[in-house]
């Protein structure tokens, strides 16, 4: 018996906002920011299938509504050792969070609120 947990890819507008940030900052297109997950909610099932007879999956969603550009900002943050193993230790970590911090406060000013949903899912597999 396993369980295992694993998120969907960074999607939405969220990820569109710290996306734009890195592309402003390093003067490039950076359309991803940390190397894509082996194992997660789109695939799981298929990669489990691979050593077990069988799986359930259990999908949950989390919607947000920020009003403050501060979680996602902390968030980024949180993710910055990954991030240089992705993009190189040397990255102007505090302008991409100024920038981030910028955008994102923009979208809350123009919309009221960031809103964005993140998948999830559980597999117990057997």
């Amino acid at each position: 018996l396993m369980a295992a947990t694993s998120e969907a890819s960074e999607t939405g507008p969220h990820a569109d906002l710290i996306r734009e940030a890195f592309t402003r900052v390093l003067g490039r297109d950076c359309d991803r920011w940390l190397e894509p997950l082996d194992f997660h909610v789109d695939n799981g099932r298929h990669v489990l299938r691979q050593h077990f007879e069988a799986i359930t999956v259990h999908h949950s969603s989390i919607n947000f509504e920020l009003d403050d550009p501060e979680p996602l900002v902390n968030y980024l943050d949180s993710g910055r050792a990954p991030i240089e193993a992705e993009l190189g230790s040397d990255l102007p970590w505090l302008d991409i969070l100024t920038t981030t911090r910028t955008l994102v406060s923009a979208h809350i000013r123009s919309h009221g609120s960031l809103r964005f949903s993140r998948r999830s899912a559980t597999f117990v597999a057997r």
